[in-house]
């Protein structure tokens, strides 16, 4: 099973009303997630579905990749910033779909989720997706991919 993790795009540090929640994406940020959008609609195991969380700036990223690729958006409270790590960690292990899926989220808990899986040290900067190859069950996945903008210049 296919997972793409996806942290969400730079978001502007401030939003008009003052709630981290509602930080929008940058002039940056959108170019990443249309970057996104554009590499994941190129593949020919691409989401079949995409879960993010309703935070707005993981709803916008998620928007990008959503009409690239034409699904719909399936918010999760689980994969929200109000969540504990182990939430949305235990939420996306529930997922078994044998189609691939993409999670749009936030860090801490998405570069945890790799690490857990993986064995690695990756931290998912904004703008990254970490491409997964999960075997049925185990608790142990392999990075297949990394999918970041290439001017991006943090590893």
């Amino acid at each position: 099973m296919t997972r793409f993790v996806i942290r969400h795009a730079k978001a502007d540090p401030s939003s008009p009303t003052g709630m981290d929640d509602d930080r929008p994406l940058t002039t940056k940020g959108n170019a990443q997630a249309a970057y996104l959008a554009r590499a994941l609609s190129e593949m020919d195991n691409r989401p079949r579905r995409i879960i993010s969380s309703p935070i707005l700036r993981a709803h916008q990223t998620a928007q990008h990749i959503a009409e690239a690729l034409h699904i719909e958006i399936e918010f999760e409270h689980a994969l929200s910033t109000h969540a504990y790590t182990n939430e949305a960690i235990d939420f996306i292990d529930d997922i078994r779909d044998q189609s691939p899926v993409a999670f749009v989220g936030h860090n801490p808990t998405f570069s945890i989720y790799v690490a857990q899986l993986t064995d690695s040290l990756l931290s998912l900067k904004t703008g990254m997706c970490a491409v997964l190859e999960c075997p049925e069950n185990t608790t142990h996945a392999v990075i297949h991919d990394i999918i970041r903008m290439p001017t991006d210049k943090h590893a």
